[in-house]
């Protein structure tokens, strides 16, 4: 435990992690006052506190339909790995996942169909994309985004692949897809150590990928160009 530092003769609360005899662990805020050159300690168990800023974090960052990563953890993440790969030899890979035809969807079946089947497609994307070091968001409306770190065009490839695979074998009914069942359009774009430019062109680039996919005909993978 670190010495408390004192400030105009009273000690500052400060938290404190304890051991207990059964093997738990709780958070003491301590703190103490001086009264009359003799100092009172006051304990206050923080444990619930803390738990509850945890909760609350976590809500900060968590897409409250699909129950993954909201946008804004993304940006959080995206400018992260991007700044992992100047000072490290890896690669970054992303993969953003559009719903096709989402709109015909809601307008079909009704806007808690459309809500249920973007909470299964988050599901089943988080169920997918499985790797600790993998990540997962909602980015807005039908799109989901994919981060792989340390991983290649190839390796992205597959992780797409296995993707549309899971989501076809959801087998959502879908009469205007022309395929009866929902489907999705994905674009990836790879980056590695040695690059130029930022974390808003690499996005951009997989953007236009998800753009060329979505103009093929839908239900496609399409990889970002060099360009």
């Amino acid at each position: 435990m670190s010495k408390p530092i004192k400030n105009n003769d009273d000690i500052p609360a400060n938290d404190y992690r304890i051991s207990c005899k059964d093997g738990s662990e709780i958070v003491m805020q301590v703190s103490g006052i001086s009264v009359e050159g003799e100092f009172i300690a006051i304990f206050n168990d923080a444990t619930e506190r803390l738990k509850t800023q945890e909760i609350l974090s976590d809500m900060a960052f968590l897409d409250s339909l699909t129950k993954i990563a909201n946008r804004r953890r993304f940006d959080e993440k995206l400018t992260s790995e991007f700044n992992k790969l100047s000072n490290e030899h890896r690669e970054l890979s992303m993969i953003i996942i559009d719903i096709d035809n989402f709109k015909k969807y809601n307008d079909r079946y009704g806007h808690l169909e459309g809500d249920k089947c973007l909470f299964q497609v988050a599901q089943k994307l988080a169920e997918t994309v499985c790797r600790p070091e993998d990540f997962v968001a909602r980015f807005g409306g039908e799109e989901f985004v994919v981060l792989l770190p340390q991983t290649g065009k190839q390796g992205a490839l597959f992780i797409a692949e296995q993707i549309q695979k899971s989501i076809e074998k959801m087998a959502i009914p879908h009469k205007d897809s022309f395929t009866g069942i929902l489907s999705v359009s994905m674009g990836i774009n790879t980056i590695e150590h040695e690059h130029d430019g930022d974390h808003a062109q690499f996005f951009k680039q997989a953007d236009n990928a998800l753009y060329y996919a979505k103009k093929q005909g839908r239900n496609c993978i399409a990889l970002a160009t060099d360009n």
